[in-house]
């Protein structure tokens, strides 16, 4: 009866780890298959990025400048901006202390873990155009800025997206 009962239990295990090996090699399929996924969509996004006459890029709330950024980035702030801080980039104008300034930097942390009713209450405090200057451009150069909110699984601002576009010969 117990050698019964013992071969039944090991026909059991068997049976069991034969059912768990074919579940890691299904969900070792899956792994792959999302992987080749999420980098055939990568390098979709870096194409579409470096085709585009924009500054394209975001920040955490930290304001550091994550990768992928557009081309143009590189050429508008002459330079890899991936590890910047974004607003130094674009505000580094602005006196310390300034009511711009203190507005604008309590505006970008109150959008961070916000919903999106949060950035439309906020984002009247980000400018929405700066003047930068520009060795070449006596009078600077003019870039218009647009914001988009990158949320997380909670739908809570995790990134914000930064579009600048140099409209300095069209203002």
């Amino acid at each position: 009866m117990k050698k019964l009962q013992a071969e039944e239990e090991n026909r059991i295990s068997e049976m069991m780890y034969k059912k768990i090996q074919e579940a890691n090699f299904t969900l070792e399929s899956r792994v792959e298959e999302a992987t080749e996924g999420l980098r055939v969509s990568l390098n979709k996004t870096e194409g579409m990025l470096s085709n585009i006459n924009k500054a394209i890029f975001s920040a955490d709330s930290t304001g550091k400048v994550h990768s992928p950024v557009s081309n143009y980035s590189n050429t508008l702030f002459g330079k890899n901006i991936v590890g910047d801080h974004a607003l130094k980039l674009l505000f580094f104008h602005l006196k310390d202390g300034s009511e711009e300034k203190k507005k604008l930097i309590n505006a970008f942390k109150g959008l961070f873990g916000g919903a999106e009713r949060n950035f439309l209450n906020l984002k009247g405090w980000l400018p929405r155009q700066v003047t930068v200057p520009h060795k070449e451009k006596k009078k600077g150069r003019v870039l218009d800025i647009q914001y988009i909110p990158l949320y997380d699984h909670d739908s809570k601002i995790e990134k914000l997206m930064f579009i600048v576009e140099d409209v300095t010969e069209t203002s």
